[in-house]
């Protein structure tokens, strides 16, 4: 009986060791893929299998939510640098040095804070996109809130910045983190290392590159005169001629989408709200310059001339933008009648921003006009769901700047 307990025991002992053994195996290739090979993230060499096991790790201890595909890309930049500020006290560069102190910490699963040491890359760098799929230039206005030194630098905003530093010729990554190479491409662009919100650095660099402006040559367009309005002449100056201008690119019919700009005092008449719309327009929409003295049946008698039909236009199919003068004709009509609304540095006032929505833009200088309530108006504005922004974009400027950021949202 000893002697079978023995071998018993012996039977057991083999089977405990020999499972042992599997989960050893099994564990070899775990142990092996959690050597890094070389960098990762703001220009490093981003190797696949590197970016792959970063991104593994960054999901499993951080709770990142990134494609573990090995492709690097903002997302992952983003998540690698927002690590390192949880570690680091602030600090960031976006990037996994092998043997630094950010790789140390992600791979022992550590997000305790503690000092960077040499060993992590505090230099300034050029991020490289290797990601498949580039980052998506942003557009859609100015930034919310400022970058550069001590600021918020959230994603978007460092996104439009280093987007605006790089059309201008001022080397600069686009991947919507904020580092030292950011940090240096904008002190390029300004004294201080800071572009905020209603500066002059941040409106020059959205006024410079601006893209093609007016109908192309091949686009035919026609033009209807219609009378100023009886003492809105400035400063006994001669009429101004105001005219209902309607262009529409080759193909451009009937069933297309109609975006109506309504224009303001001192010459900015459907002639020039036409003249300051990007080319690239005229291919998408049935566009309609009118001066801010224009009633509604004219611009639909002007529509169907131009088109050859009788189909009626009603607001409802249209989106509309009323540039100064031209604002306090759009909601006088209603933004609520129009299918979207672009207010161009407009005459506004609180009353009339209590009935905006979401369909509502409104982008204005309210410095250059010194508007009473303009704080309260913007606060009420983004309360409506409007999209909303200041910026120090001149006034006779707005119209460019606004369709070229705007514009296609619009139609």
């Amino acid at each position: 009986m000893d002697f079978l307990k023995q071998i018993t025991e012996l039977a057991n002992q083999y089977k405990a060791l020999s499972k042992e053994i599997k989960a050893g195996s099994t564990q070899q290739p775990v142990a092996a893929a959690r050597t890094l090979g070389a960098s990762v993230g703001a220009g490093g060499k981003n190797a696949p299998a590197d970016v792959k096991l970063v991104q593994e790790l960054l999901n499993s201890s951080q709770n990142a939510k990134l494609t573990e595909d090995g492709a690097i890309g903002p997302a992952t930049i983003a998540a690698i640098a927002a690590f390192q500020k949880k570690i680091f006290n602030g600090w960031s560069d976006g990037k996994i040095d092998v043997g630094g102190s950010t790789w140390q910490r992600l791979s022992a699963n550590s997000s305790s804070p503690v000092t960077p040491t040499p060993t992590d890359n505090t230099t300034p760098v050029t991020p490289v996109n290797t990601d498949p799929t580039p980052v998506k230039p942003v557009t859609g206005g100015n930034i919310k809130k400022a970058v550069g030194k001590g600021q918020p630098n959230e994603e978007r905003d460092v996104l439009i910045v280093q987007s605006l530093l790089k059309k201008s010729g001022i080397n600069c990554p686009v991947t919507g983190v904020y580092d030292a190479a950011t940090e240096a491409a904008i002190g390029k662009a300004t004294a201080d290392f800071i572009i905020s919100p209603k500066g002059g650095t941040i409106a020059a660099l959205m006024m410079k590159n601006l893209p093609a402006l007016g109908k192309p040559a091949d686009v035919q367009a026609k033009s209807t005169a219609i009378k100023e309005q009886a003492g809105c002449i400035p400063n006994n100056q001669p009429t101004i001629p105001q005219q209902i201008v309607v262009a529409a690119g080759n193909g451009v019919g009937a069933s297309a989408p109609v975006l109506v700009l309504i224009g303001g005092m001192h010459g900015c008449s459907g002639q020039f709200m036409i003249d300051r719309t990007p080319s690239s327009l005229y291919s998408k929409a049935v566009v309609i310059g009118a001066g801010y003295n224009a009633v509604w049946k004219q611009i639909e008698q002007a529509y169907q001339q131009y088109l050859g039909t009788s189909n009626p236009l009603p607001m409802s199919a249209c989106s509309i933008c009323g540039f100064s003068k031209g604002g306090q004709t759009v909601q006088t009509w209603g933004v609520g009648k129009f299918k979207k609304v672009g207010l161009i540095d407009p005459v506004t006032a609180l009353a009339w921003a209590q009935g905006y929505s979401s369909k509502v833009i409104l982008s204005c200088n309210f410095a250059g006009w010194a508007r009473q309530n303009s704080a309260e108006i913007m606060k009420v504005a983004a309360q409506k769901g409007a999209t909303v922004e200041e910026t120090a974009i001149g006034h006779m400027k707005y119209v460019e700047y606004f369709l070229s950021q705007f514009g296609g949202d619009l139609v």
